[in-house]
């Protein structure tokens, strides 16, 4: 009887802790704020460089953050953002007058072209079984208006089982910032963004 007892709650025990927390939009975009395993950081020559993971549910929640989530939009989002994987790449420096794309028009006109289009040759996602060059790229740049440049990606992963571990890559040689990895580890553990009440 105790032998069934012990087994019983050790089914729950295992029951409940596959589960995944599901948080409203604001308990959910402070908790991915906190989240050390959604953001991975390098630095060099003074530059920093921060690689945030973006889950769908984080995009739904920060895209709906001060409208009504209902259900139907939550599923539709999360549906439309399931073939791809977010990150964003953040380029800053603590002086804004050294600015990332340079301080000569020669030097500023040549890195611009780079990080618009030869950059993406650069970036890659290493999963367990494959190396997946980006599907969508975007540099945002700021005109020195900010201290930092962000490059939006999205990579294109069929099997979502290789996600339990990976590795954002960043050769950035050609823009004088050297290589670069982002290991992301135990994301599996991203709460459930739950729809409003309506």
């Amino acid at each position: 009887m105790i032998r069934r007892i012990a087994h019983i709650v050790l089914i729950g025990c295992l029951l409940t802790s596959c589960v995944r927390p599901i948080k409203e939009k604001n308990d959910f975009l402070e908790w991915a704020k906190e989240n050390d395993a959604l953001v991975q950081k390098s630095t060099s020559q003074d530059f920093e460089l921060e690689a945030t993971y973006r889950p769908a549910e984080l995009i739904v929640a920060s895209e709906y953050s001060s409208e009504v989530l209902s259900k139907a939009i939550l599923e539709k989002r999360k549906n439309e953002l399931s073939d791809l994987v977010h990150f964003n790449l953040k380029i800053s420096h603590p002086d804004q007058d050294k600015a990332l794309l340079g301080s000569s028009q020669e030097e500023y006109f040549s890195k611009l072209e780079y990080y618009l289009t030869s950059a993406t040759n650069d970036i890659w996602l290493e999963t367990k079984s494959d190396t997946l060059k980006p599907s969508i790229y975007h540099f945002e740049r700021y005109f020195n208006l900010t201290n930092y440049h962000l490059i939006a990606l999205a990579f294109e992963v069929k099997d979502k089982e290789q996600l339990d571990r990976f590795t954002l890559c960043f050769d950035g040689n050609a823009s004088a910032l050297g290589y670069h990895e982002f290991k992301f580890n135990s994301i599996n553990n991203i709460p459930e963004l739950r729809a409003d009440e309506l």
